[in-house]
């Protein structure tokens, strides 16, 4: 039987969780909206999505929203500021699906710079 997906709702009032810190970006603010798979299928697919929010240095004090990789979304030195019930069952600060870090993103984003 196929498990439902307990973060597959998107309210963009509500996110799912908050995650702050710095990355390659400078400051960081994430909202994680949606996730598109259950989170234990996710930790076997290198090609996991979420909707998320993003609210860094770059984008000027607003949320920019759309699919990111779960290995890209929380790069950096990111801290779990609050979440929905359940969230913290599935995911770690310290354990997060695929996760890489700042220089391999930036250079899978912008090509190595040697």
């Amino acid at each position: 039987m196929r498990k439902k997906n307990p973060f597959g709702k998107s309210n963009f009032d509500a996110p799912h969780a908050i995650y702050e810190g710095h990355g390659p970006w400078g400051h960081q603010i994430i909202h994680v909206i949606k996730t598109y798979q259950h989170p234990d299928n996710e930790r076997k697919n290198p090609y996991a999505k979420w909707l998320i929010g993003a609210k860094t240095d770059m984008t000027y004090g607003s949320f920019d929203y759309g699919d990111t990789y779960v290995k890209e979304a929380l790069v950096g030195n990111m801290k779990l500021v609050s979440a929905v019930d359940g969230w913290t069952d599935y995911y770690s600060t310290h354990e997060l699906p695929s996760q890489i870090d700042d220089d391999d993103l930036l250079n899978e984003l912008f090509g190595s710079n040697g």
